[in-house]
């Protein structure tokens, strides 16, 4: 048994007084987690009724086993429009933090596919069921997770929910490939120029004029960011739309990435992507077939994407940390290239979305920011006065952090005293004779899910303890040994997490040719006391 679950264990016999042997004392209390989910809102039918009705019959579920001491908890986890498919559901992760803040004891659906749809999803998730000693119970199903005949019987009836998915969307990937084939629109975001009209695309003669501007301007300026500074000029945005649901889209600005989508979309010349061929629309075109191909030559000659071209995938040092000194955005990671060369570069967000003349010189290549900010870090480890310096600076960083702790620890403490008196007065309630059990115990399980909540917070704040009081030079010098000569030697991927663990953010300017470093305290000492990291 691991430390959490005794915990957790030992906390639900506390809840639940002298345990299920004592005569005339309650069974311990098992705060039950109900979740639900729909994968289509249709309203109340349709898959497995309506999220309210799942609800309804697992705490009916929940009710049956009041005298064990179960009690559903008040807190809502539903899910809907949300696949199986995919475990990143904001209530289902919502509910997962709470089982990680011992929270929940048991977490109880209407049917098993309404977690995860997935096999080597679900696994984990068992496994970390059992590493909180949460119990999971599917009501229709009738599951025990605790000996291996269940476990074994969940396996094979994920295995069975997961193929039952795939061969849905194999069904429905043929039948849009069908469609599409056929030239019939099978539906998306709308293009600028067309209006959705009884599910087909219909001409908008005002958007389609604009369309046609923007080919002819593309092929006068021969630049995506000329048109694109055109386009923000006159405040020509991208196309706003209507949902089904009656919800407006507004169309965000008509930038390098948005202009180059819509002038390489087929759909504007009359034709329907179906597998990668351009066949033939049932809707009419907007642009006329020479000023296509005389576009879709310009793109690729200024090395638009093509289909064809190998993405490369490379972890990239320092990469979300660059921020630009000139204006104070971002500096973000970019690939440029001519045939088989590519170069990589840091370059302001600014200057990407508004030219050069917006924030002058702020582009740097990504191997001499990588190289500068090393070498950085070498000379503060072997200076003895800019180690003093850093350190001291670092403090000062922490000692603030410190401050603000220690007022969340007495708020914390202060809603504990609160809530334990609460809970007092509840469990004194339930005692009393004539108490009322329906309109007590889910105020009590609020209050258990909250006290959970703080001691969980309060476990990670006594975690980091006092940064200021425990970093001190021989820490610094300990972190920066890491970029030594064997630096070079690392791989992307360890450089880019020391770096990440070492520093909060670059700040580069390019006209004064000015680096500044804000470092990480409790990153420096994790890679000063590696054995110390949990």
């Amino acid at each position: 048994m691991t430390t959490t679950s005794a915990h957790r264990r030992a906390s639900r016999r506390e809840r639940g007084g002298a345990g299920k042997g004592a005569p005339g004392s309650a069974p311990p209390v098992v705060r039950c987690a109900v979740y639900c989910r729909k994968s289509v809102d249709k309203g109340n039918g349709g898959e497995f009724g309506s999220i309210e009705a799942q609800r309804d019959a697992v705490e009916k579920y929940i009710g049956a086993h009041r005298g064990e001491g179960w009690v559903a908890l008040p807190t809502s986890y539903n899910d809907l429009g949300i696949s199986g498919a995919t475990t990143a559901r904001p209530s289902f992760q919502r509910l997962l933090a709470d089982i990680k803040a011992g929270a929940v004891d048991a977490l109880v659906v209407y049917r098993l596919d309404r977690v995860s749809r997935n096999q080597a999803d679900f696994i984990q998730l068992l496994q970390f069921f059992e590493q909180h000693d949460v119990k999971f119970v599917s009501i229709t199903e009738h599951f025990d997770t605790t000996t291996p005949m269940g476990r074994f019987a969940l396996g094979i009836l994920i295995q069975v929910a997961q193929l039952e998915r795939e061969v849905t969307a194999e069904r429905v990937r043929d039948k849009v490939l069908a469609s599409r084939l056929r030239g019939i629109w099978t539906g998306g975001r709308p293009v600028l120029g067309y209006d959705v009209v009884a599910k087909k695309l219909v001409i908008n003669e005002a958007e389609a004029a604009l369309v046609r501007e923007l080919f002819d301007l593309y092929l006068r300026h021969r630049s995506l960011l000329a048109v694109a500074n055109e386009c923000r000029r006159r405040t020509i945005s991208n196309k706003s739309f209507i949902t089904r649901r009656g919800d407006r889209v507004q169309g965000g600005p008509m930038g390098k990435n948005a202009l180059r989508s819509l002038l390489s979309n087929p759909i504007v010349v009359g034709r329907i992507n179906a597998d990668d061929v351009a066949v033939p629309g049932e809707h009419a075109a907007i642009i006329d077939e020479p000023t296509w191909a005389a576009v879709q030559a310009m793109l690729a000659e200024h090395g638009a994407p093509g289909r064809d071209r190998p993405r490369r995938t490379w972890t990239v040092p320092l990469k979300g940390m660059v921020r630009c000194g000139v204006c104070g955005n971002a500096m973000s990671h970019t690939t440029t290239g001519r045939g088989t060369r590519r170069w990589s570069s840091f370059v302001c967000v600014k200057v990407q979305k508004q030219g050069i003349a917006a924030c002058p010189g702020s582009r740097v290549p990504a191997r001499q920011m990588l190289g500068a900010v090393v070498e950085r870090l070498r000379v503060i480890g072997r200076d003895p006065a800019m180690l003093a310096r850093t350190t001291a600076a670092c403090r000062k960083q922490l000692a603030a952090d410190d401050a603000a702790h220690e007022i969340e620890r007495r708020q914390l403490r202060a809603d504990g005293e609160r809530l334990s008196k609460e809970r007092d007065g509840l469990r004194d309630a339930l005692r009393r004779d004539g108490a009322q059990p329906k309109q007590l115990e889910p105020r009590l399980a609020e209050v258990d899910v909250a006290l959970a909540t703080i001691a969980a917070r309060a476990a990670e704040l006594q975690r980091l303890g006092t940064g200021s009081a425990s970093l001190d030079e021989t820490d610094l010098r300990a972190a920066l040994a890491h970029f030594d000569p064997g630096w070079e030697a690392l791989l992307p991927a360890e450089q880019a997490r020391i770096l990440t663990l070492l520093i909060k953010t670059v700040t580069f300017n390019a006209p004064k040719s000015e680096l500044t470093i804000a470092f990480r305290g409790d990153g420096i000492r994790r890679l000063a006391h590696p054995e110390e990291t949990p």
